[in-house]
């Protein structure tokens, strides 16, 4: 196959001047034998799916700006604390490292992930395992990866504000209202600990009696409300595509019953909600049939949240 062209990406060239097999053959991925393109973000990785030894591997090849080093740490991380063994709950289990071509391959997980689940009707299920690998990784420490602090959350959500603003005026002041409301108040939460970064459900697997979480290249320090209200900002989202109301609302009561112990109710309701300002500016770029009232839908939702919390601390 012929392999993208992308000079930041040194994998690349190694791929054509070294050939694909001898540089994966030197990572631990030995006897390739087809390899296919699944996702390219110019300047900064590839991903490829790779058949070696009658199994599937995928192998992600970075730029220097993305630190393959750390995702090699934070697999190594999760193997140590038997997280990484393809046995629910997992991550892909490591399958070789090349430092000098910034390349990993970990083994392929199977099973339908929660996007697929939500969409056969299964919505409870997908709740349940996002859930139960937030209750599993609880804790562990990764002090070597970047921290995900307010400042870094507050300046992504004014990107997000804008691009609403850009779409529609008035969605644009909505954002407005929400983001002012969020930088009114600092949202506390637990401890430092490891993070996704993009804790959605097309992220968790259904690998046979519990999670398989995939796709790490976002992973941070932060608290646990952050992954948790990232998922219930994506179910809002996506599960009011093909679902019932009562449906979601059920699926996020269950979601939340299942880490209540480990979040407080505050501090999620504020990473829910700007997450929830993400979600909507999905709508602004993708633009589906009725994309302006499913954004104003989900910047209500934040809102909401918002004026829960501010009730409280006016208590």
């Amino acid at each position: 196959m012929s392999f993208p062209v992308d000079p930041a990406i040194p994998a690349l060239k190694a791929f054509e001047t070294q050939g694909v097999v001898s540089v994966l053959a030197a990572a631990g991925v030995s006897e390739a034998s087809g390899v296919e393109l699944l996702q390219h973000h110019p300047g900064r990785r590839c991903v490829f799916v790779v058949w070696a030894k009658g199994r599937r591997v995928v192998v992600k090849v970075f730029s220097a700006s993305e630190d393959a080093g750390l995702q090699a740490r934070l697999y190594e991380l999760l193997e140590a604390r038997g997280l990484a063994s393809g046995r629910p709950p997992t991550v892909p289990a490591p399958a070789g490292y090349a430092p000098g071509h910034l390349l990993i391959a970990n083994e392929w997980l199977v099973g339908p992930s929660g996007s697929d689940l939500i969409d056969a009707g299964r919505v409870n299920l997908a709740a349940h395992l996002a859930a139960t690998w937030l209750r599993a990784s609880a804790g562990i420490r990764a002090d070597f990866l970047p921290v995900c602090n307010l400042g870094r959350l507050l300046t992504r959500a004014e990107r997000h504000r804008r691009a609403l603003a850009g779409a529609d005026a008035a969605l644009g002041a909505e954002a407005r209202r929400c983001l002012d409301a969020l930088r009114s108040r600092s949202p506390g939460g637990g401890a430092l600990t490891l993070r996704h970064g993009s804790y959605y459900g097309r992220h968790v697997l259904d690998v046979g009696g519990g999670p398989g979480v995939l796709d790490w290249d976002e992973a941070c320090q932060g608290p646990i409300e952050l992954d948790a209200g990232d998922w219930l900002a994506w179910l809002e989202r996506h599960a009011g595509r093909t679902q019932p109301p009562e449906r979601v609302k059920e699926a996020a009561a269950i979601f939340r019953q299942g880490i209540a112990d480990l979040v407080e109710d505050e501090a999620l309701r504020w990473f829910q909600a700007q997450s929830l300002l993400k979600q909507a500016e999905y709508f602004v770029r993708k633009m589906p049939t009725g994309w302006r009232d499913r954004a104003a839908a989900l910047l209500a939702g934040a809102q909401n949240l918002n004026a829960r919390t501010a009730g409280r601390l006016g208590a």
